[in-house]
């Protein structure tokens, strides 16, 4: 799948590219691509129907879960890294974690902005620079992360 240069691309071609089910894709909308270089996507809303079980996560101060706010910055890591043409038709693999801050709450309602920022490639491994931005530009959370590319046929299927 290609992505045009037509922004924001949307959910359902987001879905085509990263293979998670419905309730384990954390990216409505890309805004910005640099193929190899940057990708810039909005977080999900987790007030709709489908993230139910966002509810349990501290029902009396409901927060999104750290670990959540890390997979949506792989996942906008990944579509960066996906869009390079020895990367097509292949899956993106979270391998490493370093540097990780979490600076303030997320909250369910807050707009997010995700940024990753390519660092360095090699062969089939990519290392971004990622944050996550409240509405108001404050840092929410921001880390660097290692990827490792995958061929779908190394991916144990249903």
């Amino acid at each position: 799948m290609e992505f045009d240069n037509i922004f924001p691309i949307k959910r359902e071609l987001i879905e085509e590219r990263v293979p998670h089910g419905r309730r384990f894709l954390f990216l409505d909308e890309v805004l910005e691509l640099d193929v190899g270089k940057k990708a810039v996507a909005k977080l999900s809303d987790f007030t709709r129907a489908e993230y139910d079980w966002m509810e349990d996560h501290f029902p009396s101060f409901r927060v999104d879960p750290a670990s959540i706010l890390v997979e949506a910055l792989a996942e906008v890591s990944g579509i960066a890294m996906l869009g390079l043409s020895q990367n097509r038709d292949k899956i993106a693999v979270l391998t490493g974690l370093d540097k990780w801050r979490f600076r303030k709450f997320a909250l369910p309602t807050n707009h997010i902005t995700l940024e990753a920022n390519m660092l360095r490639i090699r062969s089939r491994f990519g290392r971004f620079q990622t944050k996550a931005l409240s509405e108001n530009v404050a840092v929410v959370a921001e880390g660097v992360i290692d990827l490792t590319i995958i061929e779908r046929s190394q991916f144990p299927s249903k």
